[in-house]
């Protein structure tokens, strides 16, 4: 006779789960090992990753040259773009609104020191910042 070993409820293991949970079990980890076997056939038949030699040096040369040259024009179009704006900052005729102007885009400061600095309120500033840019496009449009 078989000893049955007695789980901590004072059960046998075999009494825990009823015969169609554990058939159900079963079928799950059967489908599972069939599964990770199809996995693994599947990487079997994968062909092998190619190996990729290292660039040669005249590849590198040649990319660095490639990536200097865009950097290069993306420099030149930045210039340009300053350039203009500085262009439009400086046409404007207001003293008041060309400062708030060049204190934003030339300075690159916040709105709040830009308040500080021209002693208004943020709000402000940030009205008077919109009527300088439609004033600015409205200019555009006229050329």
């Amino acid at each position: 006779m078989r000893a049955t070993s007695i789980h901590l409820l004072g059960k046998p293991k075999e009494e825990l789960i009823s015969k169609e949970q554990r058939k159900e079990y079963i079928g799950i980890l059967d489908r599972i090992e069939a599964q990770a076997e199809r996995v693994a056939k599947m990487g079997a038949a994968l062909p092998p990753p190619q190996q990729r030699q290292p660039p040669s040096l005249t590849e590198n040369r040649m990319a660095t040259v490639t990536l200097e040259n865009m950097i290069i024009k993306s420099l030149m179009s930045t210039k340009e773009e300053a350039a203009a704006i500085e262009s439009s900052i400086m046409s404007l005729e207001v003293p008041l609104e060309r400062a708030l102007m060049q204190l934003r885009y030339l300075e690159g400061m916040t709105w709040e020191d830009i308040a500080d600095e021209l002693g208004k309120t943020r709000q402000w500033i940030t009205v008077l910042h919109e009527r300088i840019l439609g004033k600015l496009l409205r200019g555009m449009t006229t050329l």
